[in-house]
């Protein structure tokens, strides 16, 4: 059964780069052993949450950085243009990982992220 998988993030306090969580409202990590467990046929989704003031993302990206190919094709701004959505592939083994950039330009300011995302067991 595939679900949806949400990835949060966000700039972080000292507005020099972004912090990740598994859930809306955190715990917000730092670093780069920052990872996502998914399943086969799951769709992923990197979100911001809503802030105040509010923020506008005026563009982001996903950039393979190592590890293997875990995605159907290279994840994707759908037409809202406020995330970025990709779809993990079916039959691929556990603990197979992909390590990828996340490039955000949030209210003019680029912003950059090196995260993982493993196939669970």
């Amino acid at each position: 059964m595939s679900n949806i998988v949400t990835i949060f993030f966000r700039i972080n306090s000292d507005d020099t780069g972004l912090v990740f969580s598994n859930s809306e409202n955190g715990p917000w990590e730092t670093d780069q052993n920052f990872s996502t467990s998914v399943q086969g046929g799951d769709t992923v989704y990197w979100k911001m949450p809503p802030t105040n003031p509010p923020k506008t993302i005026n563009s982001i990206s996903f950039t393979k950085d190592g590890g293997e190919n875990i995605f159907t094709s290279t994840p994707h701004e759908p037409q809202s243009h406020d995330c970025l959505e990709g779809v993990v592939q079916t039959g691929l083994p556990a603990n197979t990982v992909e390590k990828y950039e996340l490039t955000v330009e949030i209210d003019g300011k680029t912003y950059k992220h090196d995260p993982s995302i493993k196939i669970d067991t």
